[in-house]
């Protein structure tokens, strides 16, 4: 598997993970910040992989 496709993967899972965590849990609570977390760092996982796929 691409490098690229596995940050792309990696990124999203997190998201989607972080995300549901969010939305099941109390805002402001420790398991909502972590899921909160987990989304940003999703989209970075995201980023990531586009940018090296991209020849800018």
């Amino acid at each position: 598997m691409e490098p690229f496709v596995r940050w792309i993967l990696a990124g999203g899972v997190a998201l989607v993970v972080g995300l549901w965590v969010s939305t099941l849990t109390s805002p402001w609570s420790s398991p909502w910040l972590a899921g909160a977390m987990g989304s940003i760092l999703g989209l970075a996982g995201i980023t990531v992989g586009l940018r090296r796929q991209l020849v800018i």
